[in-house]
């Protein structure tokens, strides 16, 4: 049997792994994702050498082997390989290659097992938990659920959408609002479940308040439209008089804004309990939209 193939039969073991709920230790997970990105390079080049350079194959099969001992050394996050491991990867690279050096074992670099770089381009929608240890993330009609700050992918899942316009995360960071009220993406279940039962509303971009108690949903119209969580109910239509492009709360929950899409100021501002209008009033640095760093 090829080596490709052995490699082909290794990835399809630890991807299937990958997808098990009960890994639980996210530095597990976070090593078998990088050997599942190291050695999916591996196959890949492996197999382009046996279509096209088959006299060869044994050697560079050889060849990419010694790369991957040195990728061990010199571009492996601190805590994935032992010292003894370390060690060993370059004791064996010291009897083919006289041109190993390690001076060190502390290599702090950001962990290559996050994703095939391919589908970065399809991305349609991002959203940072409010607890920071994760992110969705949108690509077509998936969500992918990230771990931080290792990156790994901890879930994937597929709705029936066509293409996924804005992922929320809701206040408890249990439910991840995907573009209708209907149903949400429960983390936990791994599975859509009921948000507004029997609700058919759609919307491009979605907020929660700071409490957790309201909602706000923008369909791309000239109007923001105001929820009540609990009850499950519209509580109010704002109509801004142009075309909003996304919505959400200010930092304190004070004021619900309409946001430009080429402005970063607020096209168009709320008071969050009176709902009366508030342009004029330029909101202070600490009631702005909190911004998203990742």
């Amino acid at each position: 049997m090829s080596t490709v193939i052995n490699l082909y039969y290794l990835l399809h073991f630890w991807l299937t792994i990958l997808q098990c709920s009960w890994i639980k230790n996210e530095e597990l997970r976070a090593r078998i994702s990088y050997h599942v990105i190291e050695f999916k390079s591996l196959q890949l080049a492996l197999a382009l050498l046996e279509k096209y350079y088959n006299d060869s194959k044994q050697v560079y099969s050889t060849r990419f082997s010694e790369w991957y001992l040195q990728a061990v050394l010199t571009c492996s996050p601190e805590g994935y390989f032992s010292d003894d491991e370390k060690k060993i990867a370059e004791t064996l690279l010291s009897n083919v290659s006289p041109f190993v050096e390690s001076n060190s074992y502390e290599v702090s670099v950001l962990p290559r097992a996050v994703w095939e770089r391919r589908g970065f381009d399809d991305i349609t929608a991002v959203a940072l938990s409010n607890d920071l240890k994760s992110v969705a993330v949108g690509i077509n009609n998936f969500i992918h659920v990230i771990s931080l700050p290792t990156l790994v992918q901890i879930m994937k899942y597929s709705t029936k959408s066509e293409r996924i316009q804005c992922c929320t995360f809701s206040q408890d960071d249990s439910l991840i609002l995907f573009g209708k009220l209907e149903t949400a993406f429960s983390i936990a279940r791994r599975k859509e479940v009921p948000f507004f039962p029997g609700n058919e509303e759609t919307f491009l971009s979605c907020a929660f308040s700071t409490n957790g108690k309201r909602l706000v949903t923008s369909d791309g119209s000239n109007t923001i439209k105001l929820w009540d969580v609990a009850k499950q109910k519209l509580l109010s239509s704002l109509c801004a008089g142009f075309r909003v492009d996304g919505c959400s709360f200010s930092v304190t929950g004070l004021f619900i804004i309409a946001n430009l899409k080429y402005d970063s100021d607020p096209g168009c501002v709320w008071n969050a309990i009176t709902l009366q209008r508030s342009d004029k009033r330029k909101l202070s640095h600490g009631e702005r939209e909190k911004p998203v760093v990742f």
